[in-house]
């Protein structure tokens, strides 16, 4: 059925009298909602004279399916205001749509709101809450409710993978397949798929070739999608052979097979081999896409194979894609890792300046070229016209400071980071201290350092060797001391604790001994500060 169609047998139920009829009107809202023509939906939506649950669920879900999330959303609210409890359709839909835009506080309350009705024992809104958890990282409210649920059907195992694949869990993905194995539960295609990621997190080509076994087994080799997973496991894991072997034998490639072998063959082989490889791509009479061409560029900035990458550049030009945002980016980096930041700073002003991804490879770029002042210059410029700054951004622009050398433009950075909210952000703030500890301000860098909550053992490092290269041998005992109870305090285990303080206490011994008092090393390996012998033999 046509759009041209559909619309015509909409005006002859307004011509036969059928305006007021719901079961009609919800047909007709389905109808615009397959068709993607959210316009129309919600116009006869708004005109209906008597609306329900069907009515609200029909708008919400063609909404949320068309990318609309916050107005799917704002009816979802609106449709609980009428008074009319939702069902397992509407829950699922907001929840998906919670997951999609990250909206952690707001797809808690949903959940409270399914809690309260009973709701969340439906496998279907069960599986909806489950997804959302496993995709915002918290695999461990995604256990309690995978535990929960009174019936568990395929797509509830696939989120459990999936969530614990995406959280890094890869041995837990692989251990809720082989439940699935010993129970005799059918694997989808989505099943392995989830599983391979896993695997590929978790680098063991021994357990990928199980699964590719299991592929084999369960008619799963004929499945591009599952063999698409397949081979980036393979390629990622050290198994080129066997990843070539995959993709020579898969009997319908698409785009994403193409991309995941450009990947692959960047890592192993040489510039003319993925020259090679595109010039195959393109006889297939396959169309790139954006992801082919951001793969390509980041590929021939990994090989700083600079010829190369202006021939993809015309590519890219021919097949429209210049102004895509992706492979704009994906050239800036490019061009900076081949040194020509006149050619990354051309790309960049094309009218990329709304977000703050691009500023970031333009500074790091920058950096990479020993440009510290244009990489000031470039941060100033984004502070004055507002873009939102992340993290990498502070990490970067930071980098730059401690080369330059600018102490005073450091402390405004600072300042700048603590209105951003990113003071305590780990990253951040380990570039901070070591910042502060390059440009010789080490009561700032201690200070910061004090304050931190989340203490890492690369920042700990760096400030205990920045005291003992300064020659604070006794007071960077005394520190240490100090910071061991801050450690506490952040529930460090005790191994963690232990192998930090050895290595600390071994910056202090391999001082040159002119910064050493007479003592020194009897007070470091004397019982008080509790190293076992085996440490206080190490640090000997």
């Amino acid at each position: 059925m046509s759009l041209t169609l559909g619309t015509q047998v909409h005006g002859h139920v307004m011509k036969l009298g059928f305006a007021e009829d719901i079961f009609s009107q919800n047909n007709l809202i389905k109808m615009y909602k397959k068709f993607g023509v959210l316009d129309d939906g919600f116009k006869l939506f708004d005109e209906m004279p008597y609306r329900n649950l069907v009515s609200w669920t029909l708008i919400i879900s063609g909404a949320i399916q068309l990318g609309h999330f916050e107005v799917g959303v704002e009816m979802f609210m609106e449709m609980t205001r009428t008074g009319l409890v939702p069902n397992e359709f509407a829950f699922g839909s907001v929840m998906k749509a919670c997951t999609s835009m990250g909206a952690s506080d707001f797809g808690s309350c949903v959940h409270c709101f399914a809690l309260k009705i009973g709701l969340e024992i439906n496998p279907f809104v069960g599986c909806s809450i489950l997804n959302f958890y496993a995709k915002l990282g918290d695999i461990v409210a995604g256990e309690r409710i995978f535990e929960g649920l009174n019936y568990v059907d395929i797509g509830c195992w696939n989120s459990m993978i999936g969530g614990y694949a995406q959280c890094g869990y890869g041995l837990e993905a692989v251990n809720i397949v082989s439940s699935m194995r010993w129970d005799r539960i059918t694997m989808d295609k989505f099943t392995f798929v989830n599983v391979l990621q896993g695997c590929t997190d978790l680098g063991d080509m021994d357990i990928g070739k199980q699964i590719h076994g299991l592929i084999l087994r369960s008619e799963m080799e004929f499945d591009t999608s599952v063999m698409n997973a397949l081979m980036h496991m393979y390629f990622e894991n050290g198994g080129r052979n066997s990843a070539w072997k995959v993709f020579r034998r898969m009997l319908n490639k698409d785009v994403v097979s193409w991309n995941t072998v450009f990947g692959g063959a960047c890592q192993y082989e040489d510039s003319g081999e993925v020259a090679r490889l595109y010039h195959e791509f393109i006889g297939t009479g396959m169309r790139p896409n954006y992801v082919t061409f951001s793969g390509l560029f980041r590929r021939c900035a990994q090989l700083c194979d600079l010829n190369l990458g202006l021939q993809f550049f015309c590519h890219a030009l021919c097949f429209g894609f210049f102004n895509e945002y992706t492979v704009a980016c994906s050239l800036i980096n490019m061009f900076a890792q081949c040194g020509t930041m006149e050619m990354a700073c051309l790309v960049f002003e094309s009218g990329l300046l709304t977000d703050i991804t691009p500023w970031n490879e333009l500074i790091s770029g920058h950096n990479l070229n020993y440009h510290e002042i244009e990489a000031l210059q470039i941060f100033c410029k984004l502070w004055e016209l507002g873009v939102e700054a992340n993290e990498f951004t502070f990490c970067s622009i930071l980098e730059s400071c401690s080369r330059s050398e600018d102490w005073q433009m450091c402390r405004q950075i600072h300042a700048a980071i603590i209105k951003s909210g990113f003071v305590y952000q780990g990253y951040v703030c380990n570039s901070l201290v070591e910042c502060y500890i390059k440009l010789g301000l080490l009561d700032e860098s201690f200070k910061l350092f004090c304050c931190n909550e989340k203490l890492d053992i690369a920042c700990w490092g760096m400030m205990v060797s920045a005291l003992v290269h300064q020659g604070y041998s006794c007071e960077a005992i005394s520190r240490i001391n100090r910071i061991l109870i801050l450690l506490e305090k952040n529930f460090l285990t005790s191994i963690v604790q232990q192998k930090m303080k050895v290595f600390s206490y071994c910056f202090v011994l391999l001082q040159p001994a002119k910064y050493q008092p007479p003592d020194l090393v009897f007070q470091v390996l004397n019982s008080g500060y509790k190293l076992g012998r085996g440490q206080q033999l190490f640090c000997i």
